[in-house]
């Protein structure tokens, strides 16, 4: 009687390898967190060195006219660390002020003070030849704190940018 014929329509086959290829890619983002990593650390830099962006409250040695807050002796800078993993790039400082100068901190601290030995140059308010003293037992002393917020990881708008172009040519590009 008839002949049985058979159209094909649509071949998923080269649009299911593509899909499979992009869920590949999307399962280890780690060759691309590794140019995020880059251009983070790139910001960083930038922030450090132009004062913060935005700019950071002034400290008071550099109100003063004595260098530029933050850097010091740039243990901070120095101790920034990028992780990157098969899905994220951390970003973090283990030094243990380095979240008080992320986020700030308002508070009492206590502070304990060693035994040391001190110069004293004046007594009951009159100037004397200058003495060696010996404070032979350490104690505890307490103040009030206020340090401003000096966020120095901070993603800006070009990192977020930069990030959302290079994934998507990374899950769709493999580039």
């Amino acid at each position: 009687m008839g002949m049985k014929e058979e159209i094909k329509i649509l071949d998923l086959t080269e649009t299911q390898a593509a899909i499979e290829a992009i869920g590949d890619r999307a399962r280890n983002m780690r060759p691309v967190m590794v140019s995020v990593r880059e251009q983070m650390r790139y910001s960083t830099d930038q922030n450090f060195n132009v004062g913060g962006r935005p700019r950071w409250t002034p400290s008071k040695k550099t109100r003063k006219g004595r260098g530029k807050t933050l850097i010091g002796k740039s243990r901070l800078w120095h101790s920034v660390k990028y992780e990157v993993g098969d899905d994220r790039l951390t970003i973090s400082s283990n030094l243990p002020y380095s979240a008080v100068h992320q986020k700030g901190f308002k508070g009492k601290v206590k502070q304990h003070v060693r035994p040391h030995h001190r110069t004293i140059t004046q007594a009951f308010g009159r100037s004397i030849s200058p003495k060696r003293i010996q404070v032979k037992r350490g104690f505890y002393r307490q103040f009030m704190q206020n340090i401003p917020a000096r966020p120095y990881i901070v993603v800006q708008r070009e990192d977020t940018e930069y990030t959302q172009k290079r994934l998507l040519r990374w899950v769709t590009e493999g580039i």
